[in-house]
């Protein structure tokens, strides 16, 4: 019973040396490197009346992500993110989205999640690292009446997914482009450098 004991102890504690937390800001500010897991579409809502009975609408999550990719790379998020590195890491990101039904998406009106709705969606993130620090961008709505993309911002520690800092962040766009790649796409671009501009800094020095 003792070298069961033992055995668990050294496990134990070979498991704790191995595995590091990261849970400040200024754990993120200091990253080497940071994990992208990508565009979140799994409580996405698209507000707009027109879309309500669009049996294609789910081709449109994978169209805005390819055009985002075009747009802003591992070297864009690294550069804004102030870091060494930044590791593309889609895969869970793409499985929401091979999983979105057409009758899940549009709505007549803006559906915002919950602020405390954000750490039970990281919980079950299939993160596929054993530690770091991960980062992700929760569409919640693209709002068609006021021309408005809103999104979660949001860094965690990669090893107990606990959440280091979150932001909710809107901006009523000028878009530009024809067709709902395009269109939606540059919004959320927009927002998603609006959000570097505006608030990674300052948040990063928040108590």
């Amino acid at each position: 019973m003792k070298n069961i004991f033992l055995i668990f102890a050294i496990l134990s504690s070979s498991l704790s040396k191995a595995q590091h937390n990261y849970l400040t800001r200024e754990d993120i500010k200091d990253a080497k490197q940071i994990i992208f897991f990508g565009y979140d579409f799994s409580h996405f809502k698209l507000a707009d009346a027109k879309r309500i009975n669009d049996k294609t609408i789910t081709s449109f999550p994978p169209a805005w992500v390819g055009y985002l990719n075009k747009l802003k790379n591992e070297g864009y998020y690294a550069d804004k993110l102030d870091t060494k590195k930044v590791i593309f890491h889609f895969s869970y990101a793409e499985i929401i989205i091979r999983n979105l039904k057409n009758e899940d998406i549009a709505s007549l009106t803006k559906q915002p999640i919950p602020i405390d709705s954000i750490q039970p969606i990281i919980n079950r993130y299939q993160t596929h690292f054993n530690e770091g620090i991960g980062f992700t961008i929760i569409v919640e709505y693209f709002d068609k009446m006021s021309n408005t993309s809103s999104a979660y911002f949001t860094f965690f520690d990669i090893a107990s997914k606990k959440i280091i800092m979150n932001r909710n962040y809107s901006t009523s766009n000028n878009t530009q482009g024809y067709g709902m790649t395009k269109y939606w796409g540059n919004s959320l671009s927009e927002t998603i450098f609006n959000y570097f501009e505006r608030f990674y800094k300052k948040d990063l020095k928040a108590k």
